[in-house]
């Protein structure tokens, strides 16, 4: 339906609506009006109820919970009023109603998820967020497998092309057990009863594994995610994250199978921060743990004794050398240091952040000292701040109380230094006096000018007693301006 509206009010012209437009621009044509008069489409709720069924009988497929699910999406105008689905004439597309009088229309708009997603969202999304979520839209759908015997650890690893999400390398870990010489396939060792396999393979070829990635049900998390490419790496991990599972930095406590042979023992490349293992002989099992006696990381599927490690002086995790940092007397591992420990800047060493450190102010900017090297600074008693030794002077300045050590360059305006006695005074406790001998003139203080000095009152200026000029109509120098000792702001 449509009416006649005058254009700069928007209200109806005429009480009666037409069924088309061209009824409604014949009328409007007709009418004899100094006022501008355009056609308006009378909109209504009706095509939302016919949207909203279409999604209940099938007719549209919902978009993926990676974004009907998102803070940012759910509430927000798209969602409200788009009816936005994948687009049945090409999935990889989002189809959705632009406006009302599209959808009284029955008009769908059909464009790239990025572009939909920078129209609409491109305020709260970063360009790498919006990279990431139309990749996971436009990848093709795959099913999650998820095995926990040492037949789907081989299954998923052996002959089978990956990359971690940390290397642009294929994984260690690919190749057969003739390969590693090995009994077994060194995954076959993850099957242990704690730790599965999930993987998805290639929507055209089911022998082909095109991501997988090592969880712990019972723990419900993961470490890493392989995958052919950048996009079905996050596929997967975000399959996983559906479905309840969580990243984790490392898989300590977890049980992996003690595979004996020719006095070693078979173990896969171990992912994750921590990668050592607890191995006794009579066991049937190696457990991860930060203490382990042999090492989880080679990629030959052999188990490398750690005697050549170091222990970390404090988690106590044994690690290369390479790895490793003095801290004080002790030797720390790389994440000890990132999270306890403090770079003095002027040793240029480390020290454990517990400790006493200072900020000392530089030509550099302030810079973070361990205490130790605090006989290379100097505390400034008027500023309540440290400066460097060599890159500002420190001066003693005499104040209302006591004796104090100021920084030179950054108290200059606050004292003055009297030629008499060399020494410096704060200007808010001592008043100076400008005291002419010959042609020159000195800075006095004037408690240590009283008695010294004459006031010439021809000219205003105070002389030496032994070198008053010839005429000069001299008088003891008034001594009274000097403020009251009482009334003196103190510093």
């Amino acid at each position: 339906m449509f009416r006649v509206i005058y254009s700069d009010t928007g209200l109806p012209a005429l009480s009666i609506a037409f069924d088309t437009d061209t009824q409604a621009s014949a009328i409007r044509d007709c009418l004899a009006t100094v006022r501008p008069l355009r056609i308006a489409r009378i909109v209504n709720d009706s095509w939302r109820i016919r949207e909203a069924l279409r999604f209940d009988n099938g007719t549209y497929k919902p978009l993926p919970a990676i974004i009907s699910e998102a803070d940012w999406f759910i509430n927000s105008e798209a969602d409200r009023n788009h009816f936005a689905h994948r687009a049945n004439s090409d999935s990889a597309k989002i189809a959705f109603t632009e406006s009302p009088e599209k959808g009284m229309d029955d008009k769908q708009t059909v464009i790239p998820i990025n572009r939909y997603l920078a129209r609409y969202f491109g305020d709260r999304l970063r360009s790498e967020e919006i990279a990431k979520i139309s990749a996971l839209y436009t990848a093709p759908e795959h099913k999650l497998t998820i095995g926990s015997d040492a037949e789907s650890f081989l299954f998923a690893y052996s002959d089978q092309e990956v990359k971690s999400e940390s290397s642009m390398y294929l994984s260690c870990m690919r190749y057969t057990k003739e390969y590693f010489g090995t009994p077994c396939h060194p995954a076959e060792a993850y099957a242990a009863g704690d730790l599965s396999i999930a993987y998805i393979t290639c929507p055209d070829d089911s022998a082909k594994v095109i991501a997988r990635a090592v969880v712990w049900p019972e723990k419900m998390s993961f470490v890493r995610v392989y995958g052919i490419d950048e996009t079905i790496r996050v596929a997967l991990a975000q399959m996983l994250e559906d479905g309840g599972y969580s990243r984790a930095d490392d898989w300590r406590g977890a049980r992996i199978r003690a595979i004996e042979y020719a006095g070693r023992v078979v173990v896969p490349y171990i992912d994750g921060d921590v990668t050592s293992l607890e191995y006794d002989d009579d066991d049937d099992v190696v457990t991860v743990s930060r203490h382990g006696n042999v090492d989880g990381s080679p990629t030959r599927g052999w188990a490398h004794s750690n005697s050549g490690r170091i222990s970390c002086g404090r988690c106590g995790d044994r690690v290369c050398e390479d790895d490793t940092c003095h801290v004080g007397n002790e030797i720390w591992c790389e994440d000890c240091v990132s999270n306890g420990a403090v770079f003095c800047e002027y040793s240029e060493e480390y020290f454990a952040d517990g400790e006493h450190f200072i900020v000392v102010g530089t030509t550099r900017g302030a810079q973070t000292w361990h205490n130790s090297a605090s006989r290379h600074a100097f505390y400034c008693d008027k500023q309540g701040a440290w400066y460097a030794n060599g890159d500002f002077n420190e001066i003693e300045v005499n104040t209302r109380n006591g004796t104090q050590t100021w920084c030179e360059q950054d108290n200059s305006d606050e004292y003055f230094v009297c030629e008499k006695t060399g020494e410096a005074y704060a200007c808010n406790a001592f008043e100076s006096v400008t005291v002419w001998t010959d042609e020159f003139s000195e800075v006095w203080e004037s408690r240590q000018a009283a008695g010294l000095i004459v006031y010439d009152k021809g000219n205003g200026k105070a002389y030496p007693v032994s070198s008053v000029p010839n005429g000069a109509e001299v008088a003891d120098f008034p001594l009274g301006m000097v403020p009251d000792a009482g009334q003196m702001e103190l510093i």
